[in-house]
């Protein structure tokens, strides 16, 4: 099947609570199982539709795009802001995503597990200030940005179609319709609540859903209202991603 747009570079953007792990010429992600005190809907789609992951089926595979060259060179980038200090001078924070080597690498209790071509990029998004802890113990002496969504950028769309060896007749294509001068593709792959409360308390119980999905004891502790930078994406989970080695 040949499309106008297939050679076209290809964005995705990911964003909710989620733990990513580079696999030689793949992209795993993990989304842990949530309270229903803080439900989240997930799904996959483009500007014209989108496919819901109800749980029914908990493993899927994106075909295409399909970059092998990116086996081991994915480059990162991590967005920076800046805070005003006392003194009147700006210290530069840069947004660094939480590294860990969990007890286990595939979690047997988790919500979904997505398996994607390793990207050309991957690019830290919607920085959140915040402080983690694991075993009881901060990792960081201040708080610190952490992104809760990353852009994964490929150089070719090819034609992407989603799949699920538990289900072989399943297949979902995401539809794009480009406009004549658009350059890039863009998909979205989402963990988002399904009501917004405005607190802490939903992000906080997420990231450590996250931990217990990797059997890790892990807390996360938003920084307060005040000097800091504006805190992750407008309504929407602000949960830190966790990236696996």
């Amino acid at each position: 099947m040949a499309n106008s747009w297939s050679d076209l570079p290809l964005a995705i953007n990911m964003i909710g609570p989620m733990a990513f792990k580079q696999n030689g010429v793949t992209l795993d992600v993990w989304f842990p199982k949530l309270e229903e005190d803080f439900k989240h809907q997930a799904g996959i789609g483009t500007n014209l539709n989108s496919f819901i992951f109800d749980g029914k089926l908990r493993e899927f595979t994106l075909l295409d795009p399909n970059p092998p060259q990116y086996a081991s060179t994915t480059a990162a980038y991590y967005p920076s802001s800046y805070d005003r200090q006392s003194n009147g001078t700006n210290q530069k924070k840069v947004c660094s995503p939480y590294f860990v080597e969990p007890k286990k690498y595939e979690p047997t209790s988790y919500f979904i597990h997505l398996t994607l071509p390793r990207p050309k990029w991957m690019i830290g998004l919607n920085p959140v200030s915040c402080m983690i802890y694991e075993n009881g113990k901060s990792t960081t002496s201040n708080y610190q940005l952490r992104p809760v969504g990353f852009r994964l950028l490929y150089e070719r769309a090819g034609v992407p179609v989603l799949t699920s060896d538990l289900d072989r007749k399943f297949s979902y294509y995401p539809p794009f319709d480009p406009a004549p001068e658009e350059k890039q593709l863009e998909m979205f792959i989402n963990y988002v609540p399904f009501v917004y409360t405005g607190g802490d308390g939903e992000a906080e119980d997420d990231f450590k859903r996250l931990g217990d999905m990797l059997d890790l004891k892990l807390k996360l502790k938003i920084e307060p209202p005040g000097k800091q930078v504006p805190l992750g994406p407008l309504h929407n989970c602000k949960s830190a991603n966790i990236i696996l080695f």
